[in-house]
């Protein structure tokens, strides 16, 4: 059975896996993790990130223009494609394509790299996804629960408000019911047909009673979508007593239910769920998302790097929406592959990460490494990630996020906050400070004196001066506690370019790790390609 066929379990006709299929190289699991892999070139010689550290997670700090993705970013790439490495890479800006095209080019990696794009999908070529029925219909004890699914868009969905209100109040109880009407809806659709897709979920939706006249009307002739779709998940679980309380349930919230819930509020609910599917139904994203499906995320443990060519300055929202879709897809695949069989290590790149961040990317990586996944996310600052997750009330989840990416390399930053956090991570010692001081003193008097005899007449005068001058000098040593590397020295880095030949300056951080120079922190120059 080929892979999509594995994928998407048994009765399924059997698909061949992507163009350039190769099977998983046999390796031992602790050669891999051990393997030096990204050489970095430090004041007191060759340094390296093996595949362990990069596993432990990847977090790349600079400014616009600081030279991340060019410097540290691209030595990275071109370690992972080179290693022969499969994953996942997010696009959020125009220029990654060329980029990634270019890396493949330089590693031989060109028939490995797949983009899954819009520009073949509205004429029905190229690859697509349909990341419902791949969930609904995929093997394992957690394909076709419905749960799985609604988390899925509400990651998504919280990718897409974050840096608007949060769910709190009034907010959190439109997201619990729009997450109701998603799962009553996925589960009656699922257990109708057997798969489930958008259009089905919609229609379901579009054509449900809203009024008891309607649900009269319904049982009286029982022709709707609705019925038909509790008709005929009846006939397929007639004998399975957990899969008929299912159907119970539904038909409580669909005719039940529902119908009930006053128009206005019924009417937010909706557009909670349709302002984030709605472009979904439009080319050309139907077309890569909620038709068939001839790709799937473990096509990374082939060595496959599929490329979701969705950057956010042409496709907006809905192409953060689908990313985050298909990242948590993937994030989920590689958890659950079984390293016996498929024991390479995966990569996930994210440039502009914070656009794809969400609060179920700490509980990846805090078991990313025990499933070889290579997390790498490029970002500028912490104000960013901070404004990704929701603002103030985000701190906590960035900070969760940074403390589970255990290799962090710092280029030329503006931002203070992030300057400040970098040194603080470094850490502070007691370094002996010294003063000197010195000076001169000086002063001059200049006096006169006279007497006069009353009966003689006669008498006398004097004068007399006279200049000092003096120097002084004093020195003392006073131990103090200061930072090992001072916020301001990040603003001060290179940024590569004709003007700094090309070299681009950073300092990387390593959990647990002193380097040869003997500190836990490493200067580092990355010369730009």
């Amino acid at each position: 059975m080929g892979l999509l066929g594995r994928l998407l379990g048994a009765g399924r006709s059997s698909a061949p896996p992507a163009p350039g299929h190769r099977e998983p190289v046999e390796l031992d699991g602790p050669a891999i993790l051990g393997t030096a892999l990204v050489p970095l070139n430090g004041a007191a010689g060759l340094e390296y990130l093996t595949v362990s550290d990069l596993c432990t997670g990847c977090a790349v700090f600079g400014a616009t223009g600081s030279g991340k993705t060019s410097g540290s970013g691209q030595q990275i790439a071109l370690a992972l494609l080179a290693a022969g490495f499969g994953g996942l890479v997010l696009s959020a800006k125009t220029e990654e394509r060329a980029l990634w095209e270019r890396l493949a080019r330089m590693t031989g990696r060109t028939d490995d790299l797949l983009f899954f794009s819009p520009s073949e999908a509205a004429s029905g070529g190229g690859w697509r996804f349909n990341f419902l029925d791949y969930e609904w219909r995929r093997p394992g004890a957690g394909g076709g629960r419905v749960e799985n699914i609604v988390r899925l868009f509400t990651l998504g969905m919280e990718t897409m408000g974050a840096g608007e209100q949060k769910a709190s109040g009034n907010n959190a109880y439109w997201q619990r019911a729009m997450q109701e009407l998603l799962r009553n809806a996925v589960a009656l659709v699922g257990m109708g047909t057997g798969h489930v897709s958008l259009a089905d979920i919609n229609r379901l939706i579009a054509t449900a009673p809203r009024s008891q006249a309607q649900v009269d009307a319904e049982v009286a002739n029982p022709t709707g979508f609705c019925f038909e779709l509790l008709s005929e998940a009846r006939k397929r679980y007639a004998s399975d007593p957990a899969k008929l309380a299912d159907c119970k349930k539904v038909t409580e919230y669909w005719f039940g239910q529902w119908p009930h819930i006053p128009p206005e509020t019924r009417g937010n609910i909706l557009s909670t769920f349709t302002s984030a599917t709605d472009a979904f139904g439009f080319s050309p994203f139907r077309e890569l998302f909620c038709t068939s499906t001839n790709i799937a995320p473990e096509v990374a443990e082939y060595g496959k790097i599929l490329f979701l060519d969705l950057n956010l300055k042409e496709h907006g929202k809905t192409g953060q929406f689908a990313q985050v879709l298909f990242k948590t897809c993937f994030q989920n695949a590689m958890e659950r592959r079984d390293l016996g069989k498929s024991p390479m290590p995966v990569f996930l790149w994210g440039d502009e990460a914070p656009y794809f961040l969400n609060s179920e990317d700490e509980s990846v990586l805090r078991t990313a490494r025990s499933k070889r996944l290579i997390t790498v996310f490029l970002m500028q600052n912490l104000t960013t990630l901070f404004e990704a997750l929701g603002g103030h009330s985000g701190r906590d989840k960035a900070f969760s996020i940074l403390a589970n990416l255990g290799t962090k390399v710092f280029h030329a930053n503006t931002c203070t906050e992030s300057n400040k956090f970098a040194a603080e991570l470094i850490g502070q010692s007691v370094h002996m400070m010294a003063s000197f001081s010195n000076g001169t003193s000086g002063g001059e008097n200049w006096g006169s004196s006279s007497s006069r005899d009353v009966q003689t007449g006669g008498g006398s005068v004097g004068h007399n001066s006279g200049t000092s001058t003096g120097w002084n000098e004093s020195k003392s040593a006073a131990e103090q506690v200061q930072f090992d590397v001072q916020p301001k020295e990040f603003s001060l880095l290179r940024t590569g370019g004709p003007e700094n030949g090309l070299c681009v300056d950073a300092i990387v951080t390593r959990t647990g790790h002193i380097w040869n120079n003997g500190r836990n922190y490493l200067p580092v120059t990355f010369r730009q390609h």
